[in-house]
């Protein structure tokens, strides 16, 4: 029910990074993998300095078993604000690859 808001929201609002992001986190929580990495993805064109879409991509990265790409957008939002390393420790998203060293690489005590 929600998506013709968050639609309608996009068209109201095209360059607010936070619509398209939290369009993408709808889309994770109905499986519509596609469309939430592309929508994950217009949020970072419009600021690829917001950490938060990077994190995003690589929960759904991780969700998707797309490892390698897990730990590039990870790397990019923990460089961007660390509190995404605490964050990801917590996040049942990365359970297909906590075991991974580089998920403790990246997230480890530092």
């Amino acid at each position: 029910e929600a998506i013709p808001y968050a639609k309608m929201a996009i068209e109201l609002e095209p360059n607010n990074l936070a619509t398209h992001n939290n369009y993408g986190n709808l889309l994770v929580t109905l499986e519509r993998y596609e469309e939430a990495k592309a929508a994950y993805q217009q949020a970072i064109e419009l600021d690829p300095t917001h950490p938060s879409p990077h994190y995003n991509m690589a929960c759904l990265a991780s969700l998707r078993s797309h490892t390698e790409d897990v730990f590039e957008y990870l790397a990019k939002a923990i460089q961007l604000d660390k509190v995404f390393r605490d964050e990801a420790r917590q996040d049942p998203d990365f359970d297909a690859v906590r075991d991974d060293p580089r998920f403790e690489a990246l997230v480890g005590e530092e």
